[in-house]
């Protein structure tokens, strides 16, 4: 697992899922960060790229060698905003640009993608029923608007 989905890394251990051991089954799942640190719990925030128990480290230019060559199967990447067209905004933040880092290679080289983030700040109000989401009272935020 790749990227911003660091609450996801919870999810996985919860559901005995996360274990880097190549000999695990059913086949596991590793979480590593774009500065080359492999397993354990990513940071997320202002920490991002450190992480808690990892049980390997690669130099990053090895790692975005692992990414550009095909080798992650599924990525978990946050997304600043996502419009109704799909375009995936993750560089700009109100009027700060933050960059790609890793996004790129990641997404256009993982098997399988899901984006996450929190949609907008402030008295979001949703509900999931059947399967699907409803906005019931979009949120406000910094980052809204800027698609």
């Amino acid at each position: 697992m790749i990227g911003g989905g660091k609450n996801s890394v919870s999810v996985l251990r919860e559901n005995e899922l996360m274990n880097c051991s190549t000999r695990s089954k059913p086949p596991a799942s590793c979480a590593n960060t774009e500065q080359g640190l492999i397993g354990g719990a990513p940071a997320a925030g202002l920490d991002a790229g450190a992480a808690r128990h990892y049980s390997a480290i690669d130099d990053m230019p090895y790692q975005f060698d692992f990414y550009d060559g095909g080798g992650i199967d599924f990525a978990y990447l946050s997304a600043v905003e996502i419009d109704a067209q799909g375009s995936v905004n993750i560089s700009r933040f109100a009027n700060k640009l933050i960059g790609v880092g890793g996004f790129i290679n990641i997404s256009q080289n993982a098997r399988k993608m899901v984006f996450g983030g929190t949609f907008t700040a402030g008295n979001l109000q949703g509900s999931c029923e059947g399967g699907t989401l409803q906005i019931l009272n979009d949120g406000v935020g910094i980052a809204a608007g800027l698609l």
